[in-house]
Order: C-alpha cells, then structure tokens, then sequence
C-alpha cells in the first residue's frame, strides 16, 4: 500500500491543498486519510470503508483509484490467515439440531388449545354473569317470558308524557 500512498501524497501536494483541507471536501477524517498517504492500512476502518475511502480520495485528486484498490486489495489478501477445510464424514453425519419427538410435541400442543379455550369460556361465562348481575342490580332486566304468552302491562307503570296545559283546551 505504500506506493498508492506515494502517489496519493504527492497528487495532493501537486494540488496545493493541506490534509485538513482534503479531509473537510471529501469528508474523511485527517487520520483516515494520513494512514493512507502513509500505506498504514491497519489505522482505516473495515475493508468496505478503506475501499470506500481510497475511491472518494482518488477521484479527488485526480487519480486513477484501480492501482491503489489493487494493492490494498493484495495486501488484504496477504494479511488474511488462509482457511484450511478438512473433510470429515463422521463430522458431516452429525445433525445440527436433536431429532424432534412429534408425538409430545403434538400432545403438548394440544393440551395448550384446549387449556386456552377452557380459558376463553370461562371469561365469557363470567363476564356475561357480571354484566347479569348488574342488570338486575340496577333493575334492568327480567327474566324472558314463555314464548307465545302475552306481555301485560300495568297502566300505573306506563310513561305518558303530560301535555301542556295549552294543548288541553283545543
């Protein structure tokens, strides 16, 4: 990374302009962009944000940004450890998660409905006893009369409304 960070510092000093005058256009951090003018990949960011950076600060000084993103790509490489796989059979007829007993499973389940709507009834029946109680607390209900038995009023309970005293001589 050293030498994208060469031609990084010097396209910068051939535009005449200070790292904090770079840093405030291109909105990268000083620090961020001195690591890269020095190739020391190890003060950026993720991999995204380096690749990121190199980019914006190529196109700002006018720079080719695909030599750089090579190198860093290469160094990147390098400074991964390589990942060996090993093929194991015995390891691969290993099942990640234990069988399921279906039959306990279904009985569980169920007896979990059937206990949610034992519960459901329950609340019906006592919410329709409560709303009762207060019906016939507050006089406002009476048991239903047989079907095809007449309903008789007494006149005593009956509300007429008055009539004005002027309606009365007409």
């Amino acid at each position: 990374m050293e030498k994208a960070g060469k031609i990084f510092k010097a396209a910068r000093k051939r535009k005449q302009v200070s790292l904090a005058e770079a840093a405030a256009v291109t909105k990268i951090k000083a620090d961020h962009l001195r690591a890269l003018e020095e190739g020391d990949v190890g003060a950026l960011p993720s991999p995204a944000y380096a690749r990121g950076f190199i980019k914006i600060y190529s196109h700002y000084l006018g720079v080719d940004p695909d030599p750089a993103l090579k190198e860093y790509q290469e160094y990147f490489r390098a400074s991964q450890p390589e990942l060996v796989l090993i093929e194991n059979k015995k390891l691969a007829a290993v099942p990640l998660l234990p069988p399921v007993n279906w039959g306990k499973t279904l009985r569980f389940l169920a007896l979990a409905a059937l206990a949610a709507g034992v519960v459901l009834v329950s609340l019906r029946l006592i919410r329709s006893a409560s709303r009762r109680y207060r019906a016939e607390e507050f006089g406002l209900y009476e048991e239903a009369s047989p079907p095809g038995s007449a309903v008789r009023l007494d006149p005593s309970e009956v509300f007429l409304p008055s009539q004005p005293e002027g309606d009365a001589e007409r």
